[in-house]
């Protein structure tokens, strides 16, 4: 660990001395177990570190305590944007056994509004730890994870996202019309698009399994996985 937060402060040495403007910060972002007498102020100031990362409120307060600025990390608990390894490697287990589509829940899903209320709540209940120290910036999380592996596992296939998927469709194409007959046989008539695995994708394209429709519906899907990463409302 030593060794390591070593190599940061170093980075960030090079990085201040290599550059003429001083007008900008350099933050320290420090794991667990960092030794505390690297992390005096003034043995930081001389390396030309001017803040640091705070990860939960006895964070933020021992950076405050030690007169640094510091960025809040993970303010939205991990578990929500970032999906925690075990939880993601329970799952890919899961798929491997029964590779079933519809068992490819990401939980919580990102779309439901339930989720993003209760995301907003820990938002809030982390900043109100902080009492009076103000951190200089926030990071919901440092690594959003909408899979970890691009391929089988593309999350999400939860209730909220397969109906929000045939409106966001007809948005992009223009008209449903449209939309379907990009789709061909993955929005059967009658029916409602079906999610486009990488898997689908990699058959269609490398072993002539499906059409030149599921490459669009594959180009779809993760565009569509993007947007909730990428608007507020669970479009």
């Amino acid at each position: 660990m030593r060794r390591v937060v070593l190599i940061l402060a170093l980075t960030a040495v090079a990085a201040a001395q290599s550059t003429p403007d001083r007008g900008y910060s350099v933050y320290l972002w420090v794991s667990d177990g960092a030794p505390p007498a690297l992390l005096e102020p003034d043995r930081l100031r001389g390396l030309g570190i001017t803040a640091l990362n705070a990860e939960g409120a006895s964070d933020g307060a021992l950076a405050a305590k030690r007169g640094l600025p510091f960025y809040l990390d993970h303010a939205v608990p991990k578990g929500f944007l970032h999906v925690r390894p075990t939880d993601f490697d329970a799952e890919r287990e899961a798929w491997r056994r029964d590779p079933k589509p519809d068992r490819l829940v990401r939980r919580p899903c990102l779309r439901d509004p339930a989720a993003l209320a209760e995301a907003i709540r820990a938002l809030r209940k982390t900043r109100a730890a902080y009492g009076d120290a103000r951190p200089d910036f926030v990071s919901l999380t440092d690594e959003p994870s909408t899979t970890r592996s691009i391929s089988p596992m593309d999350w999400c296939q939860d209730a909220t996202c397969r109906a929000a998927l045939g409106p966001w469709l007809i948005r992009k194409w223009g008209s449903e019309e449209r939309a379907r007959a990009a789709w061909g046989p993955h929005w059967p008539a009658g029916g409602a698009p079906a999610i486009v695995l990488t898997e689908d994708a990699r058959r269609a394209l490398f072993h002539d399994v499906g059409d030149w429709h599921t490459l669009v519906a594959w180009n779809d899907t993760r565009a569509f996985a993007d947007t909730a990463l990428s608007t507020r409302s669970p479009r």
